[in-house]
């Protein structure tokens, strides 16, 4: 299972009156907000529709349901997702049937619902689950926060495909990232997803000024840096909206990327290898951990040496 999941709500979850006490909606949407804060995206059904439903006044929105709605839209976590036929959905049984057939299409790491509504799926449909009952489905007790992968761009791009989709920014921070090194000669194929976006994030690369060289440590210029990651990637920014711009510090050691909603501690970096028996183990950064990151290679931030930055055009 990858390290990022989006998940379905239907509207009734947020309702206090699919409820028995305030106890329970307290201890239900503290789940809820673990998967979803962490390591979650919201999918916005029938193309937005889903987020317009929380403005019926005649709806009794518990507190709880509306201060999450409005931490999933600041902090960027719903995704429109286009509708799966004409009939709008109406009650919360049609909008898990629709959540359902996005599924099919586009698949969903689980699907929340209320009692009275899971009650209508049998075990032959384990992704829908009773809010009341999250820690005992199956698709809850496969989350994780790590993940074994191969080296290679192929299940990269498994695990970063919601990464890429719905973050806005990106921060890969590796200290060796050299797209003219041959172990990064596929750095510009993990990008390329990025092109396709309407809105493309911004994309920040951070490495060191020196390489290792057989053995040796080599400082390099700013020219040289600028030569090397321009020769290789500007054409993955021609013609598009995308900007991406490198950094180059005087020292770093641990290896990641960062976005607004996500983290991936990456210990071997984003370099390739082409033995299959090589793996890596990605793990994910806390929210507190990926701000403070964030802030580490801030150039106001003064925490490392900045030789330099520059665009790739």
């Amino acid at each position: 299972m990858p390290l990022m999941s989006e998940y379905a709500l239907t509207p009734a979850v947020f309702d206090s009156m699919h409820y028995s006490s305030d106890e329970i909606i307290e201890s239900n949407f503290a789940l809820l907000k673990e998967a979803l804060f962490n390591e979650g995206i919201v999918r916005n059904l029938y193309g937005g529709e889903w987020r317009e439903q929380f403005s019926d006044p005649g709806r009794s929105w518990h507190q709880r349901g509306k201060e999450l709605l409005k931490k999933l839209i600041k902090q960027n976590r719903l995704r429109p997702q286009a509708p799966s036929h004409n009939s709008a959905p109406v009650t919360d049984h049609e909008w898990c049937e629709e959540a359902l057939r996005t599924h099919e299409s586009l698949p969903l790491g689980g699907i929340i619902t209320t009692p009275e509504t899971a009650a209508l799926y049998p075990r032959t449909h384990p992704l829908v689950t009773n809010i009341s009952k999250l820690s005992n489905s199956l698709w809850w007790s496969k989350r994780g926060s790590s993940a074994r992968l191969c080296r290679n761009t192929t299940d990269y791009l498994e695990h970063l495909r919601l990464v890429f989709e719905c973050s806005n920014s990106l921060m890969f921070i590796d200290r060796n990232l050299d797209p003219t090194r041959k172990s990064y000669r596929e750095f510009i194929k993990l990008l390329e997803p990025l092109r396709n976006r309407e809105v493309p994030p911004l994309v920040e690369i951070h490495r060191t000024i020196y390489a290792n060289e057989n053995g040796r440590r080599v400082t390099y210029g700013i020219d040289e840096w600028r030569r090397r990651f321009c020769e290789s990637l500007s054409g993955l920014v021609a013609g598009v909206d995308l900007k991406i711009e490198v950094f180059i510090w005087d020292e770093m050691h641990d290896r990641y990327l960062i976005s607004d909603i996500f983290g991936i501690l990456a210990p071997n970096g984003f370099d390739i290898s082409r033995n299959p028996a090589e793996l890596t183990t990605w793990t994910c950064v806390s929210r507190s951990d990926r701000d403070d990151i964030t802030r580490e290679y801030d150039p106001a931030c003064h925490r490392h040496h900045l030789y330099g930055r520059f665009l790739i055009a």
